[in-house]
């Protein structure tokens, strides 16, 4: 007997090795005669436990995919590389621990992704045409519609995914549409970054009923999440719509996000507490902000500062692109944003300088000390420290130089004697911002967004952003 169990145990160890031992495959999925299975579902359950990386040629796939294994699911082409749910259920259903899916057009169901299990990576994925499902009978209510769910969920990221058309079904007399959710958590924790949310829609009802809600990004009971670099539009109801909804959500981390056209940008129920919220953009919301508990914190101190709200109507006095008063946030408890940004993405300029009380020609010396009022004083170009604008009879620009300028801030004279626009002036360098003070303002100008900057003029100081190094030549 004892023999046996020597003999079992021996055998156990062997199998054992040789799982372990074995190399991860990659297997094929394709309509075409080399590929190895025809469908996703049958790639998935000839996969090993672990491991395994299944790719999907371009194709269109219509099933629902349970992935129970842990494995890496690919498409080749994110644009046509489509799994098609057939207009109703899970399109793709995550069990596993340890699944990434990156490079598919997720669509056509009543959820595009559900992830049940912990460690899992959503990438780089087009998800559209979510529907809830519509329901015809007094008083019933819509479903639901999802374009990714979380439940019970731990250290997964979603990324970089594009998620639109998501729609909660529709009611009949007297009913309740559907809910809609671009990202939606429930008990869980994850990292959503660089995602772009818009077109979700709450479910219609045909007559005296009450409209569907519309999140783009909702959590439940979640915590420690970080949701960064996400874009997030036209979010509708017809009942209640949110950007970002936090609902007895706690801990978590929200910058750098775009928010825009909804009834409210951020909303926090009371029990939403210790949530840290800077460097967004708020804008063109009926309410831009919503906090009902009042311990959250809407900026990362005076050094850092808060966020951009459209509907902010302080003023800067000092030119140093943050408000002077707070912005309030609605709720009824004073939550505040300490330190609004005047503009968009006003973080990313990195300028903390208040100008001289009176500087009439915006060089940075006092018209006290200015040796040529309306001249830049600064400037040297022969480096005998006697400022050009007093060698030049003070009536004259020293004559065209170049000018190294290195990645990130610079700080130049201009001294070219024509009035130019910044696309010519900074013509062929590689520059992301630019601006000055004038009278004692502080203005900008951004590539593709404007500003309140509109020329650079001679004798004027100028910062300037690169975004790789470059030469400058005025004269």
């Amino acid at each position: 007997m004892k023999t046996k169990y020597i003999i079992a145990i021996a055998l156990l160890c062997l199998l054992i090795a040789g799982s372990t031992g074995a190399s991860a495959r990659t297997i094929t999925v394709g309509h075409t005669a080399d590929a190895d299975y025809w469908t996703i579902q049958e790639a998935v359950d000839a996969a090993a436990i672990y491991g395994d990386t299944i790719q999907v040629m371009v194709g269109t796939y219509n099933e629902n995919v349970v992935i129970s294994k842990s494995l890496i699911l690919r498409g080749d082409d994110k644009t046509r590389t489509i799994i098609d749910g057939g207009g109703s259920g899970i399109v793709v259903n995550v069990t596993a621990n340890s699944v990434t899916i990156r490079g598919f057009t997720i669509q056509n169901g009543g959820t595009g992704v559900e992830i049940l299990s912990r460690n899992n990576a959503v990438t780089d994925n087009i998800i559209k045409d979510i529907r809830g499902t519509n329901c015809g009978s007094d008083r019933c209510t819509g479903g639901s519609a999802y374009g990714v769910y979380l439940l019970s969920s731990t250290g997964t990221i979603i990324s970089g995914n594009t998620i639109s058309g998501v729609s909660g079904g529709t009611a009949d007399y007297r009913g309740t549409g559907g809910s809609a959710y671009g990202i939606y958590l429930s008990s869980s924790t994850g990292t959503l970054s660089g995602n772009t949310i818009s077109g979700v829609s709450g479910g219609g009802t045909s007559c005296c009923g009450t409209g569907g809600s519309a999140y783009g990004i909702s959590l439940q009971s979640s915590t420690v999440t970080t949701i960064s670099s996400n874009t997030i539009s036209s979010i509708s109801g017809p009942g209640t719509d949110r950007n970002i909804y936090l609902h007895s959500s706690s801990s978590n981390t929200i910058t750098n996000n775009t928010l825009s056209a909804s009834d409210y940008g951020f909303y926090l129920t009371s029990a939403s507490t210790r949530n840290i919220i800077y460097h967004n953009n708020i804008m063109n919301g009926t309410h831009n902000g919503y906090d009902a508990s009042g311990s959250n914190g809407w900026d990362n101190g005076q050094t850092s500062g808060g966020n951009y709200w459209s509907d902010y109507s302080g003023v800067d006095s000092n030119g140093d692109g943050v408000g002077d008063t707070p912005y309030d946030i609605s709720g009824g408890v004073s939550a505040q944003d300490n330190y609004p940004f005047m503009e968009r993405d006003g973080w990313t300029m990195d300028i903390n300088i208040t100008p001289p009380a009176t500087d009439s020609d915006g060089d940075g010396i006092a018209d006290s000390d200015d040796l040529c009022p309306g001249f830049d004083d600064t400037y040297d170009f022969n480096g005998n420290g006697i400022p050009d604008c007093v060698e030049c009879g003070g009536s004259t620009n020293p004559p065209p130089v170049t000018i190294n300028l290195h990645e990130g801030w610079n700080l130049i004279g201009w001294t070219a004697e024509d009035t130019d626009d910044m696309g010519s002036a900074l013509s062929g360098l590689d520059w992301v911002g630019i601006g000055t003070y004038e009278n004692g303002i502080w203005k900008s100008y951004v590539p593709g967004y404007g500003g309140s900057l509109s020329s650079i003029q001679l004798g004027h100081g100028y910062f300037i952003n690169m975004s790789n190094s470059g030469t400058l030549t005025m004269g």
